[in-house]
């Protein structure tokens, strides 16, 4: 059972980098949209019994110490490989919540070896907001997430068309859940903002997810421009790319409110 959990990333195909810049997402995606489909018919979302904790007050708090928000994401794996199978989530929580403004869990079993059942049980673990992390491609998605207790959930619009993610952000917005809207491209954030508005978290990724490619630099430079377009009101997380808090520090001073760092962390445990 443990070597087919881990089969994905064995796979030749993640060495081949061309093969990585054209279909990996698209796979990932279509692959999630079936397993949605079976999810649904087995499990039923019920009502929410926690009440809401908001993570962008979580980071602006940060913020007015003088401090950037940190959402610590409890990571095991990735499409690249495993990055940490010998943590447990409990003990993870109980070194990062006094530093973190907010948790963010994914749930993605097959690539990320994520798990629906840390989403409540980091929550209750770390007293923070928990976001809910996931390739979203249908409202029930959003649904689960708020009746399994998480605060904000994310949406990329690499992977949703701009209808869909204007539709998924007001159903999230419904249900009283923030939204943390990812993008490689400060001007579709941008656009975004200017048709959503307040409350939203920006996610600017560094991480190209047609290409796979990193560009920290770059993205820090995005997020100047962001900032300078969106005002001082907006909450810009930066994710991906992070590997030092140098690089945190890095981001606080371009602009960036947050930043979401799982990979680093996970290694740093």
């Amino acid at each position: 059972m443990f070597y087919e959990s881990i089969k994905p990333y064995r796979s030749n195909r993640y060495k081949n980098r061309e093969y990585g810049r054209v279909i990996v997402l698209e796979e990932i995606v279509r692959f999630r949209k079936k397993i949605v489909n079976v999810l649904k018919s087995c499990i039923r979302t019920s009502e929410r019994v926690v009440d809401h904790r908001s993570l962008l007050e979580s980071i602006r708090m940060e913020n007015r110490l003088g401090k950037i928000g940190l959402i610590v994401e409890y990571k095991r794996a990735s499409p690249k490989g495993v990055i940490r199978l010998d943590v447990m989530p409990d003990k993870y929580v109980e070194k990062y919540r006094d530093i973190a403004a907010g948790f963010s869990v994914l749930v993605e079993p097959y690539w990320f070896l994520g798990s629906l059942e840390y989403v409540a049980a980091i929550r209750s673990w770390s007293g923070k907001p928990v976001l809910f992390k996931d390739f979203i491609v249908d409202p029930w998605q959003i649904d689960l997430a708020w009746c399994l207790g998480a605060d904000a959930v994310l949406l990329i619009s690499e992977v949703l068309s701009d209808r869909e993610l204007v539709s998924l952000v007001e159903h999230a917005r419904e249900l009283g859940l923030e939204v943390l809207l990812e993008s490689n491209s400060p001007s579709h954030l941008i656009d975004l903002y200017s048709r959503l508005g307040d409350p939203i978290l920006l996610g600017l990724n560094s991480r190209n997810l047609r290409t796979l490619t990193v560009d920290l630099d770059a993205a820090l430079q995005s997020v100047r421009d962001l900032r300078e377009s969106v005002g001082d009101s907006a909450v810009i997380v930066l994710e991906s790319g992070v590997s030092s808090f140098d690089d945190i520090e890095k981001a606080w001073r371009s602009g960036a409110n947050a930043v979401l760092v799982g990979t680093f962390m996970m290694r740093n445990f």
